[in-house]
């Protein structure tokens, strides 16, 4: 059974400012997709290229700002992220993983948005509706991190509040965001 995991503490503050404020959305595309033997982010899901149908998913819920985070294969990826409206941003240093895309993605976020969400681009069968049912969730306790969940994992993508955003950028390799 789905549902959504709220991740956090009860922090509380008025919501006026974050509630009013968008939802941005960071994909990430840059790696090398060594295991797949082919690159995963132009292969083609239900006749569109993967990374187009994950800029569809945020689109269709009405998110405007979609950061596509490039770097292997950016000349090939990039013309194809635009056609998708969204705005690819090139993550010179994207071999040394995934950390430096998430940290790329993050700073090209819209000033002013009150949280983000976050997905790699070979995940791309997510429902509308799940989205659609997070940013509800969000609106109502924009401080606290909202996570998909099937029968009690979590999963992607989680749509974080931007107040995290410093504390993104400010980590340093080995780190994760776990």
């Amino acid at each position: 059974m789905g549902g959504l995991l709220p991740v956090g503490g009860e922090r509380k503050r008025p919501m006026s400012r974050l509630q009013t404020s968008g939802i941005s959305a960071v994909i990430l595309a840059a790696g090398f997709s060594s295991r797949m033997k082919a690159f995963k982010p132009l292969l083609p899901v239900g006749g569109k290229p993967m990374v187009h149908r994950c800029i569809d998913l945020f689109s269709a819920n009405g998110i405007t700002d979609i950061v596509v985070v490039t770097g292997h294969l950016r000349e090939q990826l990039e013309p194809v992220v635009r056609d998708a409206g969204a705005c690819p941003v090139f993550h010179p240093g994207f071999a040394s993983g995934m950390l430096g895309s998430i940290q790329k993605g993050v700073a090209h976020i819209r000033p002013g948005q009150g949280g983000f969400f976050l997905l790699p681009t070979d995940i791309p069968a997510i429902r509308s509706a799940t989205v659609a049912r997070m940013i509800q969730q969000f609106q109502s306790d924009p401080l606290r991190i909202i996570m998909p969940c099937f029968n009690g994992l979590p999963g992607h993508p989680p749509l974080l509040p931007c107040d995290l955003k410093n504390r993104i950028l400010a980590l340093a390799e080995p780190a994760t965001l776990r």
